[in-house]
């Protein structure tokens, strides 16, 4: 006898708990029909709504729709005074007279607004409600004016219908970018076309009524996937130009930043290079001046990392003075091939404390005389071959000039037998600061902006 209560009060409660649910799957069906076209676009898009995007695609949507108010404008008032036209001596003159002055009156403050809003440049908000209710009394005129011809025979109550559901239909291309404004045009003209069948007295009326509905029907929902479509349109692009704004916002941050970095680099580099010159000079006198092997060794460790330290300074402003845009060339008459002997006899002392060989294949005149600078080709020689000497461990090493592909180029090439570059790292080579991995015969060493620089020279 107690397990009956138990069982009923389970069994009432599985109910309400079912019932809950019901309600719950109703309401968010609910939810999903009557959101608007903006916010389902916003959910396909995967983009929070703002009053902004709203606003943005309101102005676009009414954009779109006043831009094709003067041409169906035109065609409609054309074929309103057509259709009164054929339908004269149906109903009384002064009916019809009356209708077509409407129909003429609400043309005419249409396209008004429509150009209103072309002179101010876009629609405001506070044009919207009145471009709709433009909209629905011109839709209510032709409405009205099938509703009345209904009661008309057949020949003339179906030419009335075929005409309002083309006007209908036609309205709708220019119109279904807005939902809202196509059941503002749309439902006031079909409902009362509608209503005049279904209460004509013949079998017209039931089948007649029930194809004005589903037509309605039919255009409100392509309305609806159009808007939709124009929704997702305008917040990809709101999207697109918000990731644009920042991308411009981040590289302007990150040249600042890079341009902060050079004027620091070069101010730095320039007040560290006339104390170094001083300590240099001075470590040289005091090697000359020096009688004690062990001092002048010393002195020579000295002077040799200082030069190393100026070298990387030098780097170091030259990188500043490119990434900036201030880096000058001094364009001079030289001889190149006086130049060449001289980078070929101080690495040919370098290349020879390695055990290595070098020679230079001079296939110029001498003397050659070009035009240019030649401290900055002094440079880009350095820095290739000194690569060259640390990075081969036996064989040689070529310096070859020869004439360019254009009669007044040169083209300079230097060759070694080391082992080369690994093609994952010849992309990067050149990038700043990158150095390729060291070997088993000499370890990683420098900063890595000789290659970068001679880049930048050759190319300026």
């Amino acid at each position: 006898m107690q397990a009956v209560p138990a069982v009923t009060g389970g069994s009432a409660g599985g109910q309400a708990r079912h019932t809950g649910t019901r309600e719950l799957v109703l309401i968010h069906r609910w939810r999903q029909l009557t959101r608007s076209a903006l916010e389902r676009a916003a959910q396909d898009v995967g983009l929070r709504l703002t009053p902004a995007h709203r606003s943005h695609a309101a102005q676009e949507a009414m954009r779109m729709v006043l831009l094709h108010t003067r041409v169906g404008l035109l065609a409609a008032t054309v074929f309103a005074v057509l259709l009164a036209w054929q339908v004269r001596g149906a109903i009384p003159d002064a009916w019809l007279a009356a209708w077509l002055l409407a129909k003429l009156a609400v043309a005419t403050a249409r396209l008004a607004v429509a150009q209103a809003s072309r002179r101010q440049g876009g629609v405001g908000r506070r044009w919207h409600g009145l471009v709709l209710a433009l909209l629905a009394l011109d839709g209510l005129v032709w409405g009205v004016a099938g509703w009345r011809l209904m009661a008309t025979p057949v020949p003339v109550a179906a030419l009335v219908v075929a005409a309002l559901d083309g006007v209908s239909c036609v309205a709708t291309f220019g119109l279904q970018v807005s939902l809202r404004a196509t059941a503002a045009y749309t439902v006031p003209m079909l409902l009362p076309l509608a209503l005049g069948l279904a209460q004509r007295p013949d079998e017209v009326a039931t089948v007649g009524a029930l194809s004005q509905l589903i037509l309605l029907g039919l255009l409100l929902l392509s309305a609806r996937g159009t808007s939709q479509r124009l929704a997702a349109g305008v917040l990809l692009r709101l999207q697109a130009q918000t990731l644009i704004a920042q991308k411009d916002a981040a590289l302007q941050l990150a040249q600042e930043q890079s341009a902060l970095r050079n004027q620091f680099l070069a101010k730095v580099s320039h007040e560290l290079r006339t104390p170094l010159h001083g300590m240099l000079g001075l470590a040289r006198l005091l090697h000359l001046e020096s009688a004690d092997p062990v001092v002048s060794h010393r002195l020579e460790l000295i002077e040799g990392s200082g030069t190393h330290l100026l070298a990387l300074i030098n780097d170091l402003l030259d990188i500043a003075r490119i990434d900036t845009g201030r880096f000058a060339l001094h364009n001079e008459v030289f001889d190149l091939s006086a130049e060449l002997r001289q980078v070929a006899e101080v690495f040919t002392l370098r290349a020879a404390d390695k055990g290595l060989q070098f020679s230079l294949a001079l296939q110029l005149p001498q003397p050659h005389w070009v035009r240019g600078d030649a401290a900055r080709v002094r440079q880009v020689l350095h820095n290739l071959l000194g690569n060259a000497v640390k990075f081969t461990h036996q064989g040689g090493i070529t310096l070859e000039a020869g004439p360019g592909v254009r009669h007044d180029t040169v083209r300079l090439t230097v060759h070694d037998t080391g082992s080369g570059i690994g093609a994952a790292e010849r992309a990067r080579i050149f990038h700043a600061f990158h150095q390729a991995p060291g070997d088993r015969h000499r370890p990683t060493e420098g900063v890595g902006l000789g290659l970068t620089i001679a880049r930048e020279l050759a190319a300026a």
